[in-house]
């Protein structure tokens, strides 16, 4: 299945790395793809939760790590995700990806096989 390749090669390639470079990398893999912007949006998302689900990944922010349910930190994220496309440079998910430094509600914290947390 397309997802899983996709999957397992944004696992590869951003792991350890922001979340915004994980949307880089997801964008360029994508890319070739011409799928419609809503498209690569809910395939973030649904690859987020499964990072998350399978105990690659946690949401954080300042230091906390987020409580609730999976959804309910998903959402935190689709709630402030931004309109697009914007005229406001803070709102840039594509280019330098300024949301997800500027305004994201958190970042990712990746856990390795040995249980280690790398905080992004």
């Amino acid at each position: 299945m397309m997802l899983d390749k996709i999957y397992n090669s944004i696992l590869e390639s951003a792991f350890g790395l922001s979340m915004g470079t994980m949307w880089q990398h997801l964008s360029n893999y994508m890319k070739d793809m011409n799928e419609p912007y809503e498209v690569r949006k809910a395939t973030f998302f649904t690859l987020l939760e499964r990072l998350i689900r399978e105990g690659h990944a946690k949401l954080a922010s300042n230091d906390l790590v987020f409580e609730g349910t999976i959804n309910e930190q998903l959402q935190r994220f689709s709630d402030a995700w931004p309109p697009y496309p914007s005229e406001d440079e803070m709102d840039d998910i594509d280019d330098i990806g300024m949301w997800f430094l500027a305004k994201a509600p958190g970042g990712i914290v990746w856990i390795t096989p040995e249980g280690q947390e790398i905080w992004t």
